[in-house]
């Protein structure tokens, strides 16, 4: 019976690797700005972050996924309803998403991720902030080989709502998000 059990998964990875239906990679970034007048510095932030994500290829056109994220930013602000806040900040987040190809010619994709993400944010001095969210993401991928793949995603449409609880009371924020070519990020995949 063990031995049934360990040829059939044996067999199941086996044929999983050879159809190229999984694949693992992801994003980093690092963003830093400075502004200043004369030799006075007045802002300077900076954030680093890295995005892994894992797929599964259902057919041609379709994928589901999962992107996880940490990211970093040391003088970050978050926009509430009638405030902003700055200091460092942590984010921890999960995004499940479906992918779709528009359109394949040779080695290049156009793909759309959709996806519904929960984001926890730590800032240094203040409650932490829940996010939940909705966004579509136009996308470009370039095929290196049969294993390796470029992508670059070029922005966003969609929805963020954050909350906190500060003294028994919720602090609320709603965002809508339209950045088509003004949040271009890049990543690596491989495909098994």
């Amino acid at each position: 019976m063990k031995k049934l059990l360990f040829l059939t998964l044996l067999s199941a990875i086996c044929t999983l690797s050879a159809s190229a239906q999984i694949w693992v990679g992801g994003e980093a970034f690092f963003k830093s700005h400075t502004a200043s007048l004369s030799d006075l510095e007045i802002s300077s932030n900076k954030s680093v972050g890295i995005l892994p994500e894992v797929g599964y290829r259902l057919s041609d056109k379709w994928a589901v996924a999962l992107r996880a994220g940490f990211s970093h930013s040391n003088d970050g602000s978050v926009a509430l309803t009638n405030q902003t806040l700055t200091g460092n900040i942590n984010q921890f987040s999960v995004t499940p998403f479906v992918r779709y190809t528009l359109y394949q010619a040779d080695r290049f994709s156009f793909l759309l991720d959709a996806g519904v993400g929960y984001s926890l944010l730590n800032v240094s001095g203040y409650n932490q902030f829940h996010t939940i969210g909705c966004a579509i993401s136009p996308a470009l991928s370039y095929s290196l080989n049969h294993h390796w793949a470029l992508t670059a995603h070029l922005g966003k449409v969609g929805y963020e709502y954050l909350w906190t609880e500060i003294r028994n009371d919720k602090l609320k924020s709603h965002n809508f998000n339209f950045e088509l070519l003004g949040n271009l990020s890049f990543g690596l995949n491989y495909s098994f």
